[in-house]
């Protein structure tokens, strides 16, 4: 069947190329298209091409380009890694198409998404103004379709090991080249090509990443990897000099130190210990200082926390007044202008709030939809570690403690922060979805009783 889907996928793929390179042709010749975008054309359909027929390949393309995101621009709003990204999930979606197999996508929490997204399209339909909303719709679709494509591509435990593992690494690689670039002076602080709470979160979610699989790692290249990566994670982390990076990992590390005790894992235990104490000594004055300020930023909301305050009152009069469709996605700069001109909005900021801005641009239905995708996940996910559990699978429990984890650091984080569109939040949802088809596939032939479907409850049975 296999081979048979492959050939069926060439032949298509074949015929759409050669018809392709027959319009390119005429264009280059008879309207002198310039070669550059003829060139551009060819690669887009390469990278189309490959996706179709590797699509494993194309989701660690997907994840290693996100973390270059900032490094090359197209446009204002568009940059090289968006549109890499859209074409491989393009290459992806039209395998699956063209071998009539939609229906291995869906999945309660691919349903849930798309409720979410016609509950976005009708907002967008409403929106202040409905052309910027309608490109943060394609924005949503083409994150469900990457959380789709990395649901369905991992479907063995060595890929999803793989999967969590080159999270670890792209983290760790992105990092040495912040720590690079804040050394050399280029940067005041460690951000590489983003801002520094986007790397701040990035950081939080590979570390996270690296000590939870550490104990699943049999490769001693890998284990060196994740060994040295970890003190360098903590140490940029540390000079991104975010407030929300470190109290979010001050969490979350708590949270990977209880699992690790329950999974044995002392010697990660003891060795991220020492390397937190270690890292006391080799932190500058100015991370002491930007520490020190974190207590009395939020008493008095003073700083950049208290400019946070006065957005998401803004928005909290934005959900007032449009309770039930909001002001349209990616609307909140705009309609926050007109109740503040002359205050913090007029700064056309965002909100800096993942619920406050799903809650004033999509309203409290949007709001609520989102809630129960992430929400959704992580209980699917829950469940599925239980299973695997009770089936003596506990290599499987610990990559979905992982990905629940993540989702955790992420939720956390966006309290000040806009992560509705971020990737990284819809990554660690696909890798939710995949680890709970995984778990029902691995264990329906030893032990199908205690294997539940996402959004289930385990069985009596199994529970006993």
């Amino acid at each position: 069947m296999i081979a048979i889907g492959r050939n069926v996928t060439g032949l298509v793929l074949g015929l759409l190329g050669i018809g392709a390179f027959v319009i390119l042709a005429i264009g280059l010749v008879f309207l002198k298209l310039s070669p550059i975008i003829v060139g551009m054309l060819i690669v887009g359909g390469a990278v189309v091409a490959v996706s179709a027929f590797r699509p494993y390949l194309g989701v660690h393309v997907m994840l290693g380009l996100l973390y270059f995101e900032g490094a090359i621009k197209m446009t204002e709003d568009v940059t090289l890694t968006k549109v890499l990204g859209g074409l491989v999930t393009a290459g992806w979606l039209a395998n699956k198409l063209i071998q009539r197999r939609v229906r291995d996508v869906l999945n309660p929490q691919s349903v849930l998404v798309c409720v979410y997204l016609a509950w976005c399209a009708i907002s967008a339909a409403h929106a202040f103004d409905s052309d910027v909303a309608m490109k943060e719709l394609v924005t949503y679709v083409l994150l469900a379709l990457s959380m789709m494509m990395i649901g369905s591509v991992l479907d063995t435990p060595q890929r999803l090991r793989n999967f969590i593992f080159a999270v670890a690494g792209w983290t760790i690689f992105i990092s040495v080249i912040a720590l690079g670039m804040y050394y050399a002076g280029m940067t005041p602080y460690a951000m590489g090509w983003s801002n520094r709470n986007l790397l701040a979160m990035y950081i939080n979610v590979g570390a996270i990443a690296a000590l939870l699989l550490y104990p699943l790692m049999q490769d001693l290249l890998a284990r060196l990897v994740v060994m040295i990566g970890v003190p360098v994670l903590l140490l940029t982390l540390a000079l991104t000099l975010s407030r929300t990076g470190l109290i979010v990992m001050a969490v979350t590390i708590l949270s990977v130190w209880y699992r690790l005790a329950r999974e044995r894992g002392f010697l990660v235990l003891f060795g991220t210990t020492l390397a937190c104490v270690a890292l006391v000594f080799l932190l500058p004055g100015q991370f002491w200082t930007r520490a020190s300020t974190i207590l009395p930023a939020i008493e008095r909301q003073e700083d950049t926390f208290g400019m946070r305050v006065r957005l998401w009152q803004v928005g909290l009069r934005l959900i007032e007044d449009h309770p039930f469709l909001g002001v349209g996605p990616a609307n909140f700069v705009l309609a926050s202008t007109r109740y503040n001109p002359s205050g913090v909005a007029g700064r056309h900021l965002a909100s800096h709030n993942t619920y406050v801005g799903t809650a004033s641009e999509t309203g409290l239905v949007g709001m609520a939809l989102f809630l129960v995708v992430v929400v959704g996940a992580t209980v699917s996910v829950r469940r599925a570690v239980h299973a695997a559990r009770l089936a003596g699978r506990d290599d499987l429990a610990l990559m979905g403690v992982n990905a629940e984890t993540m989702i955790l650091a992420i939720m956390l984080t966006s309290i000040t922060m806009d992560n509705q569109d971020q990737k990284i939040l819809w990554i660690g949802l696909g890798i939710c979805v995949a680890f709970v088809a995984i778990v029902k596939t691995s264990l329906a032939h030893a032990s199908p009783s205690v294997v539940p479907a996402a959004g289930e409850a385990v069985p009596e049975a199994a529970a006993t």
